[in-house]
């Protein structure tokens, strides 16, 4: 009788906030427990491939000290690497590993070049009307260049405090010092944002490049608000599908860990519908926990849990489904 062939199944997991909690205990139960269960599987019949989705710039992920993954997909979707995205040489210095060439070579057709679309920024920040506008690249914001790497995203960042908001969007109800616009739970563009961002993608039609912008969204931890510009397939949804069709996992093979509103994415069809791929679910971004609870396939941890124990007891509850199915 021929042996069955292992069932592929992709595990993707966001890092900060997610697979990187904040107690160090938890996060080594994670660590160990991912290859753990990679062994327990295979014997029943599973080939697991795991690896992170970060906006994270290679070096970035390589300062973790994570389990050795299979997949690394950095700049919140600008690359894809196999294993490692890189390592530290004898020389001690970082050399990035290549990226998959067929995802960058489709990044490259839109034209988009952040470089080019980072000078528009500027040259949109001289107009009176934005002049107040304190902006950043996000490279600036976490003092790290190589975060502006990637030729086909770019996250672009302004100071709270330079936002010109309308007497609506100054509302204050804790009475903290921060208006409700810029709470994460309360979070909404503020207008002048939203104007800005409509200017710059007028100016890149105008130029003809193909491109993407992300709602605004505000920093972790820090009085920022920043949006992402990127090429229209520059982004965590697209890069996760591509990889899924790549390595031809079945949807509902495919398991996504996530902690925030971004990593939607992720967990949905690129039309934005369920297509029965699996997710986690961790934190308490109420965004995201509302998403989840929509998804045939998703599993909603407590929005109080630590996200390394979320994510490790979710993963062994897909597995088992699967394994089980």
């Amino acid at each position: 009788m021929l042996k069955a062939l292992p069932q592929r199944v992709l595990f993707l997991s966001d890092l900060d906030g997610t697979w990187l909690s904040q107690n160090p205990a938890n996060r080594r139960a994670l660590d160990e427990g991912v290859q753990k269960l990679k062994d327990t599987y295979e014997k029943r019949g599973i080939d697991l491939e795991f690896g992170y989705v970060t906006a994270r710039p290679p070096v970035r992920v390589e300062k973790e000290h994570l389990p050795r993954q299979d997949w690394t997909i950095t700049f919140n979707g600008g690359f894809i690497h196999q294993g490692r995205p890189g390592q530290t040489g004898l020389d001690g210095a970082y050399h990035r590993n290549g990226q998959d060439d067929t995802w960058e070579d489709l990044n490259a057709q839109s034209g988009f070049r952040s470089d080019k679309v980072a000078a528009e920024c500027r040259q949109l920040l001289t107009q009176p009307r934005f002049a107040n506008l304190k902006f950043h690249t996000v490279g600036e914001v976490v003092h790290n260049a190589a975060a502006d790497d990637c030729p086909f995203i770019a996250s672009f960042c302004f100071d709270e405090g330079s936002v010109n908001l309308t007497p609506a969007e100054q509302r204050d109800d804790n009475h903290n010092g921060v208006a409700d616009i810029f709470e994460e739970d309360t979070f909404a563009v503020p207008s002048q944002v939203k104007e800005f961002q409509d200017a710059l993608g007028e100016r890149l039609r105008q130029d003809g490049i193909e491109f993407d912008l992300s709602p605004a969204y505000p920093f972790h931890g820090q009085p920022i608000v920043m949006f992402d510009a990127a090429s229209p397939i520059a982004n965590k949804g697209s890069a996760v599908d591509f990889l899924r069709a790549a390595r031809g996992v079945e949807r509902d093979h495919l398991i996504i860990a996530g902690d925030g509103g971004n990593d939607i994415a992720m967990m949905r069809a690129p039309d934005g519908s369920d297509d029965g791929r699996r997710a986690i679910v961790v934190g308490a971004n109420p965004q995201l926990h509302e998403a989840g609870s929509k998804l045939k396939n998703a599993i909603v941890r407590p929005a109080d849990e630590d996200s390394s124990l979320g994510v490790l007891r979710a993963l062994e509850q897909h597995l088992e489904a699967i394994a089980g199915g």
